[in-house]
């Protein structure tokens, strides 16, 4: 899948949810190809001045710049266990894009995953070769909870020949089929 062309028109009316939208360039390149996107950062984050409100004033010139189709809204997220899985209801897509850079926060950004991507959406993962980035990759497997597909860019951009870019499909599984992949406990005593 290429999220550059939009060949098929993939992202037209979609309700995308993006977790560290950064400066929000891949929020405004959905919004222009047609989806409603929200776009999250933490409001504790460690970017010059709030993370935060960094990424709203960057998207909102971005946008300004160019009519967008959908649109980008802007709320706080800050990854944890407390994440309200009813608050983040009504997406059809997650967008993890580069989130995989400091292995100290894989485990908070997967309890986040947890209670956002809600069985039946699609998540759509990418990120450059870092030796801890498919650690992540790694945690979503050994949690049962999730399933990822490797896909395949349809085009490489600018990437030198020693830079790899993963791009993944994750899903929830059902709950049924999450219990039966999830790894067994100690037995009861």
């Amino acid at each position: 899948m290429c999220i550059a062309s939009d060949a098929g028109g993939y992202w037209k009316g979609k309700r995308v949810l993006e977790l560290g939208a950064g400066s929000g360039h891949l929020a405004v390149g959905l919004a222009n190809l047609g989806a409603a996107v929200v776009a999250t950062e933490s409001a504790e984050s460690e970017l010059p001045t709030s993370g935060f409100d960094q990424m709203v004033a960057w998207t909102t010139h971005l946008q300004g710049t160019r009519a967008a189709e959908g649109g980008v809204k802007f709320r706080s997220l800050h990854w944890s266990a407390e994440v309200d899985p009813a608050a983040w209801r009504g997406f059809d897509v997650v967008i993890l894009s580069e989130l995989y850079y400091d292995p100290d926060l894989h485990e908070v950004l997967l309890q986040t995953l947890r209670s956002v991507l809600h069985p039946g959406m699609r998540a759509f993962s990418v990120f450059c070769d870092r030796p801890f980035s498919l650690g992540f990759l790694a945690m979503l497997d050994d949690d049962g909870t999730f399933g990822s597909t490797p896909l395949e860019p349809d085009e490489l951009f600018s990437l030198h020949e020693d830079e790899i870019l993963y791009m993944h499909e994750i899903t929830r599984l059902p709950e049924a089929e999450a219990e039966a992949v999830a790894p067994a406990g100690p037995a009861p005593t």
